[in-house]
């Protein structure tokens, strides 16, 4: 959720959120017998395609600070920092979000933008938890005082500016705090 997305980026995202949904939760039984594994494949690419049609975001910018750092994985930091990423964005890609959860079939079509967003986080966290992944920073072992460097180095990338809202490092500190 960049500023730097665009039309493109943003209509191969919603195709890959929806392969997701009919993939992994078997969302209006688009998958035929034994096409699965094509599904998620095409998921995977649909994902990378709108990835690399975008730029990259705080988490990225977070994730690969910390791997810099501590050598931590930069896609299990990712998915930590995910909802709470996607909780800072509803105040400026409420709309956007709140789409992406009536594609999952989380929301129905009448449900507000920002509840539907709430919505969508929610299920993400709960994505998290049933796979057993850690759903706070310091489950990699990291301790509060080790963010504070990670934030300026973050803060320092030029990823930053394609952000949908400026973000100090303070900024980026206390959304590691949350994550924490």
């Amino acid at each position: 959720i960049s500023t730097r997305a665009n039309f493109f980026s943003d209509t191969l995202a919603e195709k890959a959120v929806q392969l997701f949904h009919h993939t992994v939760d078997g969302g209006g039984g688009l998958a035929a017998a034994g096409a699965a594994e094509l599904m998620e494949a095409q998921t995977g690419l649909m994902s990378c395609f709108a990835a690399g049609a975008s730029s990259s975001g705080i988490v990225t910018s977070i994730a690969l600070a910390i791997n810099a750092r501590y050598k931590l994985s930069r896609a299990l930091v990712s998915t930590i920092l995910l909802p709470y990423m996607l909780e800072d964005s509803v105040r400026s890609r409420t709309e956007r979000l709140g789409t992406l959860s009536r594609i999952m079939g989380l929301a129905g079509e009448s449900t507000a933008a920002a509840e539907a967003a709430e919505i969508l986080i929610a299920d993400i966290r709960n994505r998290i938890a049933v796979t057993g992944l850690p759903a706070r920073l310091k489950e990699l072992g990291l301790s509060i005082e080790q963010l504070a460097p990670v934030a300026e180095d973050a803060g320092a990338l030029e990823t930053m500016s394609y952000l949908p809202h400026s973000m100090t490092s303070d900024d980026i500190f206390n959304l590691l705090k949350q994550a924490y």
